[in-house]
């Protein structure tokens, strides 16, 4: 043991001043085992990496040739790691929970691995079947550089983010628990309703075939969404609007008097169409047409405007 603690010392040394090429180990006379124990370390049943060689060490070594079967991938960052190949199957449990991906190259299939949360922006190879992941489950994942290869038929998609995916069709009413919270629909081609449909801060920049009744999605609530690239189908009778953009979309018909607690606050209304009376009753602040209301004069006011006209104009 000590053995190896003493070439991981002097390799550490020694590398800590280089600032070439990524550099292959085997290449120094090291066999596959001696480079195991200088990168890696046993905990429990699965290796993780060495505490003795650090990040600042691992950047300035090339792991194309070294094996990450039964590594712990879980909350682990890959990025300005050079050469890694991760096949999913061979990973401790088929666990890649919250783990960036960057620079990564995946070299086999996700059948029955756990994604959730794991962040694929920046790795390669990465095709995804939400029908074959454990428990259907993409919650919280990044899915920039994936190739989406299957149906989201119950999936779970909450806060996901699709920019820089390929080939997501969604149909809405088909997700495990009907729920876009929080997702970034970017490259999202949508093919259902949007019926009971929890959409409250989500964003559909850069998606596609997103038509929306403001009556039927759930609680008529589009809390704190960006409805760019969507077309509404219907009123906005009773619908909380309070932090949405309507920049960008298309159907918009507001009338002010009749959204929920008549609430535009954070409201961006450009593109949308208002078409009803903005007075002090509307809740406005922060909005885009904060500068619109149209203050109806009392009869005081009324009474003492018909005084000084009567002076200056008699």
């Amino acid at each position: 043991m000590f053995e190896i603690d003493k070439i991981r010392e002097i390799l550490c040394e020694e590398i800590e001043k280089y600032d070439g090429e990524p550099i292959d180990l085997s290449k120094m006379g090291f066999d596959e085992k001696t480079i195991e124990k200088i990168i890696f370390a046993k905990n429990n049943n699965c290796k993780i990496f060495s505490m003795f060689f650090g990040n600042r060490y691992r950047k300035k070594i090339d792991f194309s040739n070294i094996s990450f079967d039964n590594f712990y991938c879980s909350a682990v960052t890959f990025k300005d790691l050079t050469g890694v190949k991760i096949n999913p199957q061979t990973i401790y449990n088929k666990e890649l929970i919250n783990a960036d991906c960057s620079g990564v190259e995946f070299i086999g299939s996700f059948d029955g691995v756990n994604i959730h949360g794991s962040n694929f922006s920046g790795s390669k190879g990465a095709k995804i079947n939400p029908q074959t992941i454990f428990e259907k489950n993409l919650s919280c994942t990044n899915l920039r550089d994936v190739e989406i290869t299957g149906s989201f038929d119950g999936a779970w998609i909450v806060g996901t983010d699709f920019t820089g995916s390929r080939g997501a069709k969604i149909n809405p009413q088909l997700l495990a628990n009907q729920s876009l919270y929080g997702t970034n629909c970017a490259d999202v081609e949508f093919i259902g309703a949007f019926d009971n449909i929890h959409i409250k801060e989500t964003n559909f920049t850069g998606s596609k075939g997103a038509k929306i009744n403001p009556q039927t999605v759930l609680d008529k609530s589009l809390y704190g969404t960006n409805c760019a690239n969507v077309e509404f189908i219907g009123p906005f009778d009773d619908v909380d609007i309070m932090g949405v953009s309507f920049k960008e979309s298309k159907g918009a018909k507001i009338n002010p008097q009749r959204v929920k607690g008549k609430n535009l606050m954070g409201t961006n209304c450009d593109d949308a169409e208002i078409i009803g009376e903005i007075n002090s009753s509307v809740l406005t602040f922060g909005s885009s047409i904060e500068d619109k209301i149209i203050e109806k004069p009392t009869e005081e006011a009324i009474a003492i405007r018909k005084k000084i006209k009567k002076i200056l104009y008699k």
